[in-house]
């Protein structure tokens, strides 16, 4: 049977509109006869892509992806798009939206709307890059969200860039938190086709992002001054699995994603280098941990089993 790829709209005002992007296959080849947390069926999975992404980096168009990999086990998949992403609304170029809006509004609504379109009230979290720390920073703002999770996979998740090398400096220091921000904060968005970025961001989220990458920012909202770090420090959330990338040089490298597992409160935690040297066949980067064509045999596998475990 071939995959199923249904679309959702979530009205959550007259001018925000959120997407998801719902992925399963009717009759799955693989053997799906695992005990996922006792359940009669196995929770839904609820992905979030990173900063300047979109749901492409979980399934391609030809449906390769973490996303197809697990539909394959008889998993149901809901892909978000925050604001400003695919058919979500508003656009970033029309609206200046904050970080604040996707943590406080856009999260909680994903999980709701999973919940009450599949009946069930855990799922599994699954974000890439900067999708995690939003993710994270809901559990912490949120303690009706603490349940809804049974675990928690952070692919390349990151929220302080440490790493010192010539292409953090040019692509971050220089481009992102500098020349960047400056056109971002003239135009009132940063424009994809102008730093050759896939999407375009909005200036308040830009902005945001910067005050939290710095080697020594805090977890605080710049809205409100929320303290994230602290909320997380006192609760234990569900098992955790970050994964990180041996040749990712800085936008999830394996130093800033150990700090940001550190970061996220009590609870069982577990890291993997995905890399040579731990028997991996490739040294996978930031974006390639997702998209290469040995994923599936490679890592996948290990999520999979993550998560019936």
């Amino acid at each position: 049977m071939a995959y199923i790829k249904k679309s959702h709209i979530i009205e959550v005002s007259n001018t925000q509109k959120l997407h998801v992007i719902e992925l399963w296959r009717e009759a799955p080849p693989k053997n799906t006869n695992v005990d996922t947390l006792g359940a009669a069926k196995p929770p839904p999975l609820f992905f979030l892509h990173g900063a300047m992404g979109n749901h492409g980096i979980f399934c391609s168009q030809k449906f390769k992806g973490l996303a197809p990999f697990l539909a394959d086990y008889g998993f149901r998949i809901f892909m978000a798009e925050h604001r400003g992403r695919g058919k979500s609304t508003p656009l970033a170029e029309h609206n200046d939206f904050s970080q604040h809006s996707l943590i406080t509004e856009d999260i909680p609504a994903f999980s709701d709307f999973i919940a009450m379109a599949t009946g069930q009230d855990k799922q599994i979290w699954v974000a890439h890059s900067w999708g995690g720390v939003l993710m994270a920073s809901a559990l912490a703002r949120f303690p009706r969200l603490l349940s809804r999770p049974s675990s928690l996979i952070y692919l390349g998740s990151k929220r302080r860039i440490t790493a010192k090398n010539i292409p953090r400096l040019i692509n971050v220091d220089v481009m992102w938190n500098t020349l960047g921000l400056w056109y971002s904060r003239k135009k009132g968005y940063l424009p994809a086709s102008v730093f050759g970025y896939p999407t375009n961001e909005s200036y308040g989220y830009h902005r945001d992002v910067v005050h939290w990458i710095g080697k020594n920012s805090l977890w605080r909202d710049p809205t409100d001054d929320f303290d994230y770090g602290r909320a997380l420090s006192r609760v234990a959330l569900p098992p955790m699995l970050f994964l990180a990338g041996e040749k990712d040089l800085y936008l999830g490298n394996p130093k800033d994603v150990k700090i940001f597992m550190d970061e996220c409160g009590l609870g069982e935690k577990k890291i993997i280098i995905l890399g040579q040297k731990n028997g991996f066949k490739h040294d996978y980067d930031h974006i390639n941990m997702l998209t290469h064509k040995d994923a599936s045999i490679d890592h996948f596998p290990l999520i999979k089993d993550f998560i019936c475990n």
